[in-house]
């Protein structure tokens, strides 16, 4: 961009940031930015296929790389059901189209309960970690409880984060 009028343009451009992306992560923005239908996204993937010979996948579920087994992953808990990604996980993913700016990570760790609705007592409890030294880094959850109530057992409710923080504790590599 060396004509000044072109910057200009980019800067009152509010998808300036995808020129940086690949296609297939220019779609996976969107969809999820503009809380696209299953019907829209596979229709939009078809005629990218069809017309422009694009390599994208056919569905919604392939281009998000949805999980088809987030169900297993679900364990009850006394007082309601825990689904626990990991913090080696999460990190991992984060990281895996940014360089981390520092070597070593102070986890701030967070939970509080969330009423799901006024009329409902259902709640959910998202356990999220932040990384310190990384300030302009988003909070990520790592697990979430739903119940009626709050998680009957704090033992077995934060057994897997602290299991997962005494193993990473002990690593002598770290994180790869």
């Amino acid at each position: 961009m060396d004509d000044p009028a072109e910057e200009i343009v980019d800067a009152k451009d509010p998808y300036s940031f995808m020129q940086n992306l690949s296609l297939k992560d220019a779609l996976v923005h969107l969809v999820i930015q503009g809380r696209a239908s299953r019907f829209l996204t596979e229709g939009f993937l078809a005629i990218l296929r069809k017309y422009f010979k694009a390599k994208v996948p056919k569905t919604k579920r392939t281009l998000l790389k949805t999980p088809t087994q987030i169900g297993s992953a679900i364990k009850p808990i006394q007082g309601g059901q825990l689904w626990y990604h990991g913090i080696e996980n999460v990190l991992v993913t984060y990281f895996e189209n940014v360089v981390p700016e520092v070597d070593a990570f102070t986890v701030d760790v967070s939970i509080d309960g969330l009423p799901l609705f006024k009329s409902s007592r259902k709640q959910l409890w998202p356990i999220q970690i932040r990384i310190v030294e990384l300030l302009k880094h988003p909070a990520m959850i790592v697990g979430t409880f739903g119940g009626s109530k709050k998680p009957g057992s704090l033992e077995e409710f934060l057994r897997p984060l602290v299991e997962e923080i005494n193993d990473l504790h002990n690593m002598n590599n770290g994180i790869e």
